[in-house]
């Protein structure tokens, strides 16, 4: 679902589910942390908004700030919770519908991972899509032309759609890699210069004007081959209609420097700078109608300054400053030139300087504690932000100064204590969703408790909870029913100390707070709601505080007002909450014992070789499930004890399918206390080195342990669907969640959430409905996704969870789900692989079918690569069978709708791309890139393991770029 793809920032173009969403709600947890580095960037956005993109943290937390003309008038901030676990480290354009930023997201056991972003004038985050970008533009009819390595793309400014794409290889009529650079040319075309190499000699550049809605070359020139020229150097400026260009020259550390006409690309002067090695950093290059000046540092040489007159190209001065860092050369439009730069005689003081353009002259200084800030100037000041190191944390600074004298205007300082996201409770408790987040407030020792409407997720009450002591880092955080209408709350955290305290907050349906209870475990634990309000709990705690040598573990009894009414020590684990009594398992005494309200023991059985994994009860019986030991391969057993003495009513090891090795599981009642639904977890062994979990369902009489239906995994069940557990019965159906390998084994980590609607009376699987997936970006660790079914109207109620570096957890509402099961299949039409090519691209044909009884209307097809070194652009489309709708754009690689009727198909061209390619070499190992189909919302899809396939790619060859 498409609030599952915003925990990543949404780094899949938008999908259709997410207009069937109903609501979602995010429980996020944000705590202060130590300052880590950070940059900022100006932008104007129209006249007056101004805004700036920071990093501050360790780990990394975007955050934006919007200021009016007057830094006091206005500020917003985004980054919690709208943008996490990211990086923005460059603006890249700006225009009065925003700026477009690049940044990175980072994952756990992955490299980082690079993303576009345009932040409109709202400080709100627009739209995002993956990749690097080297610079964007912002072109006529709210197009973005963004130069990302090997290609060049036009995307709508609105929402991201890509347009149009070149590639190098189809930028320049010749064969090799290429540097290009980018340019909004003075008739709003997009000049392009592109300089190609191969064999690793360097090719005079060309000269492209493009057209920016459909991505075609208008125009097309060449430097003359005499001159030997590698490259542009600085940016590019604008004259009079004209443009200014700085070229490097092969073998050479000389620069030529070139106004040239754009209807015709004639030279009308062209500049030869000497002794100007290729500088280290960036190189500016400004101009207005009297001259062109540029800025070029080259480490331990110092900054040399140049003017040129704008007309003849001739020098006018050139003066070496003593400065050793990057700076920022701006055109002030009055006459003046403002350049800021480090003095690296004192590192921290920035300096900034306005010349006078005619001849160079010094006219004012001002100097600054702060480092290389971000320079935009408007008509009326000089605006300058900046990142200042604190002791507790950074300060984003933004001054403005006058543009005739450089004094001060005005200036404001924003606290940025740098910040991240910690794990959140969200759950429903009692039918009823519930959000809890802490690390809030100014000493960050607030938590917050909401409780929200079913139907439109609206906060119903928000209470703050007082946390014992200021949380240095947040462990854990947990939702129980107290059953008897309220809720328990318990957070631990670290405090500075060696162990972690943790806090339990009784709270009433009205949003009360009746108690808290503190203690300080070493590990985690495990919380239990009674019938009578009151609570078990069960943690390990350090007996020789603060040293903490010394451990044991501890049952702890509650009464309704948070008292302790008894302890029990060294009891391994808290099984359930059996009516007012509590269900313990003792490994070390090997027993199962269950003690009464008043922790006395009602009864214990042996468990030697047995582990509890969950119990279930009505009145008269507990039903346990355990993992039996003593069996090879451990195999699951369930049980029916009597609740009163612990006596075995009847028991029974549901069967494990052949060539299964160990079993696991757990035990759940529905609807029928008389009736219990088992979920067991047969492993399948693929190699030594993987396996997968499969489900064992069984239907059990509780009174008499009559089996009344088994389902088992069979030689012909996909082994990539995970069922975890039947979580909600409603009209003789029972919803399971699931997680689902993306392509079996070829999909890694990268897995698909689902809910199956299984038939409660022969326990088949009816169809699997698909709710969250992503293909480009994995999901962060192990995905967790508990549906629930709303008895109302049988809308989907989604507890979602993705771990890894960082916790997020969500809650959202989705219409409800019908009968109706299509059977999408895609397939490659050409099996061969790897498919190859000798040049840039290859045509591959797909193939979708539906092979069900009910008709597909608006499914999705589409295309990505999770190593980001592919894409494919469709090409063309045809419906070969049947009736159906084929995508409605083309030369697109966006995932578009598709209607298919029953038994229908269709195939569809795809032109395949890799930055991988390079011509005139033979193909290296192919990349990767999967095509998909998902079902639409609601339809259920007869099995989801056949809606992707995997194509592997190998171009290259011998030719001359134009195989």
């Amino acid at each position: 679902m498409k609030a599952v793809l915003f925990t990543i920032l949404a780094l899949v173009i938008a999908d259709r589910e997410a207009s069937a969403q109903l609501w979602t709600a995010d429980a996020g947890l944000v705590e202060s942390i130590q300052p880590g580095s950070g940059s900022a960037e100006l932008a104007w956005v129209g006249d007056q908004a101004m805004l700036v993109a920071g990093l501050y943290s360790l780990e990394g937390q975007a955050v934006t700030l919007a200021f009016g003309s007057d830094p006091s008038v206005r500020r917003s901030q985004f980054g919690v919770p709208d943008i996490r676990h990211l990086e923005i480290d460059a603006v890249l354009g700006s225009s009065a519908l925003g700026m477009v930023v690049r940044g990175r997201e980072r994952v756990l056991g992955t490299n980082e991972r690079s993303f576009v972003a345009l932040i409109d004038e709202q400080a709100s985050l627009r739209w995002a899509i993956p990749g690097f970008a080297d610079a964007a533009l912002f072109l006529p009819g709210d197009i973005i032309a963004i130069r990302r390595g090997g290609r060049l793309q036009g995307v709508k400014a609105n929402d991201g759609t890509l347009l149009w794409q070149r590639v190098f290889s189809d930028l320049v009529p010749v064969s090799g890699q290429a540097q290009v650079s980018a340019a909004i040319a003075p008739d709003k075309n997009l000049l392009v210069a592109a300089t190609p190499s191969a064999n690793g000699q360097v090719i005079n550049p060309f000269l492209l004007v493009i057209d920016p809605t459909t991505g075609q070359t208008l125009q097309q020139w060449r430097a003359e081959p005499s001159l030997n020229l590698r490259g542009l150097r600085c940016e590019v400026a604008e004259v009079a209609g004209d443009v200014v260009l700085a070229w490097n020259q092969v073998g050479s550390s000389d620069l030529f420097v070139e106004r040239r006409q754009l209807s015709d690309g004639l030279v009308l002067w062209r500049t030869r700078i000497s002794s100007l090695p290729f500088e280290d950093g960036p190189c500016p290059l400004v101009a207005n109608a009297d001259v062109v000046a540029l800025r070029s540092h080259q480490l331990n040489l110092g900054t040399d300054f140049i003017g040129m007159d704008a007309n003849t190209g001739a020098i006018r001065w050139r003066q070496n400053l003593p400065f050793e860092s990057f700076g920022r050369l701006t055109d002030l439009n009055d006459g003046g030139l403002l350049l800021s730069q480090t003095d690296q005689s004192a590192p921290a003081q920035l300096v900034v300087q306005r010349f006078r353009s005619s001849d160079g002259q010094l006219q004012w200084t001002q100097s600054f504690t702060s480092r290389l800030p971000s320079v935009r100037v408007s008509a009326a000041a000089i605006a300058l932000a900046s990142v200042e190191s604190g002791t507790s944390a950074n300060s984003l600074r933004v001054r403005q100064l006058s543009l005739a004298d450089g004094s001060l205007i005005g200036e404001r300082s924003e606290q940025t204590a740098a910040q991240r996201v910690l794990p959140a409770a969200a759950s429903f408790v009692d039918g009823i969703p519930y959000l809890l987040s802490s690390g809030h407030g100014a000493d960050q020792r607030q938590a917050h408790l909401q409780r929200l409407n079913a139907d439109t997720g609206a906060v119903e009450w928000q209470t703050t909870l007082q946390l014992g002591s200021a949380p240095q880092h947040l462990q854990f955080a947990q939702l129980q029913s107290s059953a008897d209408g309220g809720v328990f709350a318990a957070v631990s955290y670290l405090s500075g100390g060696t162990t972690s305290p943790t806090d339990v907050f009784k709270v009433s349906s009205a949003g009360t707070e009746l108690y808290r209870y503190a203690f300080q475990p070493d590990s985690g634990y495990v919380l239990a709601g009674h019938d009578s309000g009151e609570a078990s709990l069960r943690f390990v705690e350090c007996v020789d505080i603060p040293t903490c040598n010394t451990l044991q573990s501890v049952l702890v009894r509650l009464d309704v007002a948070g008292a302790e009414r008894w302890r029990v020590n060294n009891v391994s684990q808290l099984v359930a909450a059996v009516g007012t009594s509590s269900l313990v398992d003792d490994y070390n005494a090997e027993q199962l014992r269950l003690h009464d309200v008043a922790g006395a023991t009602t009864w214990q059985i042996a468990s030697s070789a047995l582990a509890t994994s969950s119990a279930v009860s009505n009145a008269q019986q507990v039903g346990i499930a355990q993992f039996d030991f003593g069996l090879s391969p451990t195999a699951l057993l369930i049980t029916a004890l009597s609740r009163g003495s612990g006596t075995t009513l009847w028991s029974d090891y549901p069967p494990m399918p052949a060539g299964f090795g160990s079993g696991s599981g757990s035990i759940h009642v529905l609807a029928d206390p008389g009736h219990w639904l088992v979920t067991g977890i047969a492993t399948f062994p693929i190699n030594t080195q993987q396996r997968f979990d499969l489900p064992v369902l069984a239907s059990y009489d509780a009174g008499s342990g009559m089996r009344s239906a088994l389902h088992t995994p069979s030689g012909g069940v996909d082994p990539y669907w995970v069922l975890r557990g039947p979580l909600a019965q409603r009209d003789g159906v029972i919803w399971m969640r699931g997680t689902r390998m993306l392509d079996g084994r070829n999909g890694g980590e990268q897995r698909r959430i689902a809910v199956a609607r299984v038939d409660e009376t022969s326990l088949q699987v009816e169809g699997e409905y698909l709710v969250a997936r992503d293909y480009d970006q994995p999901l962060r660790g192990r995905p967790e996704a508990f549906p629930r079914v709303m008895a109302s109207n049988g809308d989907l109620l989604l507890e979602t969870e993705t771990r890894g570096e960082l916790v997020r957890k969500q809650l959202q509402r989705l219409p409800a789900v019908t009968a109706q099961v299509a059977d999408l299949r895609v397939t490659l039409v050409d099996q061969v692989s790897p498919l190859r090519a000798l040049g840039p691209s290859r045509i591959v044909a797909v193939r979708v079918q539906n092979l069900g009884a009910s008709a597909a209307q608006n499914g999705l097809v589409g295309s990505a690569a999770p190593d980001g070194r592919a894409w494919a652009i469709l090409r063309r489309c045809e419906v070969t069978a049947g009736s159906g709708q084929c995508p409605m754009q083309l030369d697109i690689a966006s995932e578009q709708a598709f209607s298919l009727d029953s038994g229908a198909e269709l195939i569809l061209h795809y032109e395949v791309y890799t930055s991988s390619y390079v011509p005139q070499q033979p193909a290296g190992s192919p990349d990767s890139i999967y095509f998909h189909v998902e079902p639409p919302f609601g339809i259920g899809d007869a099995d989801l393991g056949d809606n992707v396939v995997l194509a592997r790619v190998n171009l290259g060859g011998f030719g001359n770029g134009f195989e």
